[in-house]
């Protein structure tokens, strides 16, 4: 953060050692594990995937000639390691309305689904 004092966070992400305990960890906590959002995770970005990039040719990154040297294969199984670490993450939605009860209330459920996740 540059400014502690004027900046919050949307999400919490919480990173394990294995899916298992991710997907145990979600379900104890009701937060989504990254890979499974349905949201920013180039596999399920159809214009890349497809290999079009804008409304109108000239504008497509696909087709400019100065891209032409640019890989454009963006196969599933390109960027393994980051779908690997997504697969192992879980987000924790945060919300500057909480009050103090509830933000004890959200570490007590964080730090109960740790231990049975684990």
């Amino acid at each position: 953060m540059r400014s502690v004092d004027d900046e919050c966070g949307a999400n919490i992400v919480f990173q394990f050692d294995s899916a298992n305990i991710a997907a145990r960890f979600a379900a104890k906590t009701g937060g989504p594990v990254v890979s499974e959002t349905g949201r920013h995770l180039y596999t399920r970005w159809a214009p890349v995937l497809e290999q079009r990039g804008a409304h109108h040719p000239a504008l497509d990154p696909f087709l400019m000639p100065a891209n032409e040297a640019c890989r454009k294969n963006y196969a599933l199984d390109v960027c393994a390691r980051s779908m690997d670490i997504a697969s192992r993450s879980v987000l924790c939605a945060m919300a500057p309305t909480r009050t103090d009860a509830e933000v004890s209330a959200l570490i007590a459920t964080l730090r109960a689904a740790a231990e049975a996740a684990a």
